[in-house]
Parts: structure tokens; C-alpha cells; sequence
């Protein structure tokens, strides 16, 4: 039995073409923590994970990676933990940068099959 045996039977064969994704998020707070917990727990393995920010008090309320505990840390470091205890083989890869002009080019290096766009700062 594995943890995706559900959605397997549901879609046999075609599970590789959800295992086999790339997903790219951009932005881990409200809207992309939420997003990256739904994608893991759907199958999707191959994660790019990007934010600069460090959860504050003020993101207790909306951030599934956030607790008292973890205030001052990265975000893209907590929601890889989190992604991890839920998909101990998920392949994801952290940016834990400001993204503009000047290497927005670099997030789109690899083959990515799907964007995420959750920035709260353009």
C-alpha cells in the first residue's frame, strides 16, 4: 500500500503524467502554501518552491508553515519540512531569493510544466 493508491485506482496508468510534473510556485503565503499542500498531496513530486520572505506573527493566521515556533525563519525552509512529512521522496527545489528582471530567467532554466503565480510583490 503507498500513501497515492487511492488516486492510482482512480486513474491507473495515467498517474506517471501527475508523478512526472513540474510545478513552479511562486509566492508560499496565503494563496501558495495552500496551493503547494494540495499539489503534494495530489501526486505531484517535483516542486520549485519560491519566496524570500520570513514568516512574521501576521502570517499565523493564513500560512499552512507557520507557527509560533518558526517566526524569523524562511518560508521556502518550513514549507520544504512540511511538503516532506507529507512526501518523504518529493523532489523540490527552494529559491529562496527576490525575483525580477535580473533572474526571473534563471526560475525558468529547467522544464517546468506548470506556474503558480501566488507573489504578493511584483
Amino acid at each position: 500500500m503507498n500513501q497515492f493508491e487511492r488516486l492510482e485506482l482512480l486513474i491507473q496508468e495515467k498517474i506517471n503524467d501527475i508523478y512526472n510534473k513540474t510545478v513552479l510556485i511562486i509566492g508560499l503565503g496565503g494563496v501558495g502554501s495552500y496551493a503547494v499542500e494540495a499539489l503534494v498531496r495530489s501526486g505531484i513530486s517535483n516542486l520549485i518552491i519560491v519566496d524570500n520572505d520570513t514568516i512574521s506573527l501576521t502570517n499565523l493566521n493564513r500560512q499552512l508553515m507557520t507557527y509560533h515556533s518558526n517566526i524569523g525563519k524562511y518560508k521556502t525552509d518550513e514549507i520544504e519540512k512540511r511538503i516532506l512529512s507529507i512526501n518523504p521522496t518529493a523532489n523540490i527545489t527552494k529559491v529562496t531569493e527576490f525575483i525580477d528582471l535580473n533572474n526571473i530567467n534563471n526560475l525558468f532554466s529547467t522544464h517546468i510544466d506548470y506556474v503558480v503565480d501566488a507573489c504578493d510583490t511584483m
